[in-house]
């Protein structure tokens, strides 16, 4: 302990530190430890055992949800195809005067 105090040390800017050592004011360590109560039930949990469960099937091959890129584009483009037609709507209502509140969604 006394041979680090008043050591002088220079970091990479040359700014220099002098150090200072002290007894800390509580050297004792504690006498009980406290666990969570909790620890090691994860696995015993039902909602925990359903997300394993369906790792397991996606990893056998049993997941027959998949759907082939083909499908995917036909999705997308219906969807498309549904906002351009809303769209349309919207400017025949605006035009007509039949609309009197204009919301934008997003």
């Amino acid at each position: 302990m006394g041979r680090f105090n008043g050591y002088s040390l220079v970091d990479n800017r040359s700014t220099t530190y002098t150090i200072a050592v002290d007894l800390s004011p509580e050297l004792s360590v504690p006498r009980h430890v406290r666990y969570n109560k909790k620890r090691g039930t994860l696995v015993n949990s039902a909602h925990y055992q359903k997300f394993v469960s369906k790792l397991e099937e996606k990893k056998s091959g049993k997941d027959e949800e998949t759907v082939s890129v083909e499908k995917m584009l036909e999705e997308i483009e219906k969807k498309a195809d549904k906002k351009k037609g809303n769209a349309q709507l919207l400017m025949t209502l605006l035009k007509s005067g039949l609309c009197l509140r204009f919301y934008v969604c997003v």
